[in-house]
């Protein structure tokens, strides 16, 4: 078990602090109100917070195993040399933001999504001196700013990867890789809401194509 305590001082966006000026005026006349002008924030103060952190880990298999992550290496199947990696992550925080009038509180932690996985599988060709990897790579959305109030918080929407590579010798010494990143075609979501449930950006990334020349 590992417990750890911190504490952190976050500075602002500069819209904070220098928020723009407004002014409010009323009629002329004697006696009418006065003019009031409001000018940026200079009373803010810089984000302050309190961490705790607690984790747990647990070995299996006498200390020569780790919980949530499971390898094989050189694995026979049907005649075949494959390689198996995979690990999955789960992450359970609570955090709570004060607006300065009231506390808003989320079952959730800044820039920490509550689930991670990835795996990966490499088929071993020792016929061309190659082989063929494919990756999986899976992260849950996370938050990235808590608002005023909970519907105006932002975050990152959930992410999958999908890469495929493949690589043989030509010559003792060259060998020729090629790549397929995003095979899936999964594109980054920034999203916004009391649950992150809401689109308000997507950037089209595409797929990306690879090819290199190793020399060994």
């Amino acid at each position: 078990m590992h417990a750890s305590y911190s504490q952190s001082i976050g500075r602002l966006a500069p819209g904070q602090i220098a928020m723009a000026a407004s002014e409010s005026c009323g009629d002329d006349d004697p006696g009418g109100t006065d003019c009031t002008i409001s000018r940026g924030n200079a009373r803010l103060r810089p984000r302050r917070s309190n961490n705790f952190d607690i984790s747990v880990d647990k070995w299996f298999n006498r200390g020569n195993g780790i919980e949530f992550n499971v390898m094989d290496r050189n694995l026979h199947a049907f005649g075949q040399v494959i390689d198996l990696q995979a690990n999955v992550t789960w992450l359970k925080g609570h955090e709570s933001y004060s607006n300065g009038t009231s506390v808003v509180n989320y079952n959730a932690m800044i820039y920490q999504p509550s689930f991670i996985a990835n795996g990966m599988m490499t088929w071993h060709i020792p016929q061309i001196k190659g082989a063929l990897r494919t990756t999986v790579n899976y992260s849950g959305k996370y938050f990235t700013s808590f608002g005023a109030t909970p519907g105006a918080s932002d975050g990152f929407g959930n992410f999958l990867t999908f890469n495929l590579g493949f690589w043989h010798q030509v010559y003792p010494g060259i060998t020729l890789k090629y790549e397929v990143m995003n095979l899936a075609n999964w594109q980054p979501r920034y999203v916004t809401g009391d649950h992150l449930q809401y689109v308000d950006e997507m950037d089209n990334y595409g797929r990306a194509v690879y090819f290199h020349v190793v020399f060994n």
